[in-house]
């Protein structure tokens, strides 16, 4: 279910706003993602990864409070340079 936004800024402002969100700069791959589920890396923080206006973000948070166990969403994002701004689908 893919979304479009319209953004004013360009592609150097939404990297710089992504890097205040993503605490773990980590590659979005089955390595990364069973480290977190077995060995409770990075658990609780935001972990993602930016390149060339696409991104992808998650956060992982197992054990009694966690909210998202071994099932938890990866946000896609592709941005896209129109006329005056940015399309963040």
């Amino acid at each position: 279910m893919a979304r479009k936004y319209l953004v004013s800024y360009d592609l150097n402002e939404l990297e710089r706003r992504l890097r205040t969100i993503i605490d773990v700069d980590k590659e979005d791959n089955l390595n990364t993602h069973l480290r977190q589920i077995i060995f409770f890396k990075d658990e609780g923080l935001v972990s993602g990864t930016i390149k060339r206006g696409n991104f992808r973000i998650w956060t992982h948070e197992q054990g009694r409070t966690g909210a998202t166990g071994i099932f938890y969403p990866i946000i896609i994002g592709q941005a896209r340079l129109i006329g005056r701004g940015l399309e963040i689908k």
